[in-house]
């Protein structure tokens, strides 16, 4: 459910109010703790039907295992993990929520090959396909790649999210120009030889 900020309210009140743990409340809504709630403000109330207590030794692996979920649920339950495996012995892990999904969904978004580590690792266990920012082309029609797009290339694939090179009319200068529209076209060949090189689904 969505609630909207009081005045006065704040996040262990919300928290006692809907019995959750704060924790979970700052986690689902990328709230800073030590900042003031605005009044107005939408939060997403989440509650667990299932947490798990982190014990020394676990890892995310282990926990899924045991739990019966996979590593990405446990991920997309638990927002504070960031994508990683850095756990905290006692630390409280959301297995399963009350309330299930409707339907499932496709989600896709797209980085530069220059993206932070971190940031990438938070937002790939919520992603179905990542799309690699910008390929270019030549007025020949020849592709341009960016610099370094393996390494989203293999982040996408260890977190089960498909890789899709993005083509755009980027031009050697690094601006875009509508008139390499039409060079798209001519590069069709050469991209589905570069995608299959690379591994990505064409």
């Amino acid at each position: 459910m969505i609630y909207t900020v009081n005045s006065n309210d704040t996040i262990y009140s919300i928290s006692e109010r809907f019995g959750i743990p704060s924790f979970q409340l700052i986690s689902d809504n990328g709230l800073d703790p030590l900042l003031p709630l605005v009044k107005g403000q939408s939060l997403l109330i989440l509650k667990a039907s299932e947490t798990y207590s982190v014990r020394p030794g676990d890892t995310v692996y282990s926990i899924a295992a045991a739990t019966g979920i996979t590593v990405y649920e446990l991920w997309q339950n638990n927002p504070i993990l960031m994508g990683e495996s850095n756990l905290i012995p006692g630390q409280t892990l959301v297995i399963k929520r009350e309330q299930t999904p409707l339907r499932p969904i496709l989600t896709s978004g797209y980085a530069y090959t220059y993206i932070d580590d971190s940031q990438l690792r938070a937002t790939l266990p919520y992603l179905t396909y990542l799309s690699v920012f910008p390929y270019g082309v030549t007025a020949e029609g020849a592709v341009i790649p960016p610099e370094g797009p393996e390494r989203l290339v293999n982040a996408a694939k260890s977190y089960s999210a498909v890789p899709l090179l993005s083509l755009t009319s980027l031009t050697e200068e690094g601006v875009f120009s509508s008139e390499l529209v039409n060079a798209i076209h001519k590069a069709r060949s050469l991209l589905t030889e570069l995608l299959q090189a690379q591994g990505i689904p064409s």
